[in-house]
C-alpha cells in the first residue's frame, strides 16, 4: 500500500503544479509571457497525466491485485473502468487527454499546444476529481 500512497502523493503534487501553472496562463496581467507560461502548461500536462496513469496502474496492480495483460495508458483506464473507479464520461475524455499528450510529446505544434493549454484546465478537473475519490480509500 505503501507504493500507491506515494504514487498517488505524487500525482497529487503535479496536479497541484498543473493548475498552479493554469492560473499563471490565465492571467491577464502576464500576457507578454503567454507563450513561456503556454509551454510551462505543456509541460505540467505531459507529467501530471504520466504520473495520473502510473498512479492508475500501481493502484490496479498493487491493492486490486489485478495483473495486466498490457501496460498502455488506454488498457488501464479501460480496466479501471471496468473495476468501477471510473465512469463512462471520464473514460472517454482520458482517452482523448492521452491522446493529445502523445500527439504533443511525438509532434509538437503550435496550434496543438494553445489547444490543449485552452483545454487543460478541464483536463485538470477530470484527472484531480478522479484522484480525489483515493484520498479517503489511501488514509486508511
Amino acid at each position: 500500500m505503501e507504493i500507491v500512497r506515494a504514487r498517488y502523493q505524487t500525482s497529487c503534487k503535479t496536479l497541484k503544479q498543473l493548475n498552479s501553472s493554469l492560473e499563471k496562463l490565465n492571467d491577464k496581467s502576464l500576457k507578454e509571457i503567454h507563450d513561456l507560461m503556454r509551454n510551462a502548461v505543456i509541460k505540467c500536462f505531459e507529467y501530471s497525466t504520466n504520473t495520473f496513469y502510473y498512479f492508475l496502474k500501481t493502484y490496479l496492480t498493487e491493492t486490486l491485485k489485478i495483473s495486466l495483460k498490457d501496460a498502455s495508458p488506454q488498457h488501464i483506464f479501460f480496466v479501471s473502468l471496468q473495476e468501477k473507479l471510473l465512469i463512462e464520461k471520464e473514460y472517454s475524455i482520458l482517452e482523448k487527454i492521452f491522446k493529445n499528450r502523445d500527439l504533443i510529446v511525438s509532434n509538437y505544434s503550435i496550434d496543438l499546444a494553445e489547444s490543449i493549454s485552452e483545454n487543460a484546465g478541464a483536463y485538470y478537473q477530470v484527472m484531480h476529481t478522479i484522484t480525489e475519490r483515493f484520498s479517503e480509500i489511501l488514509k486508511q
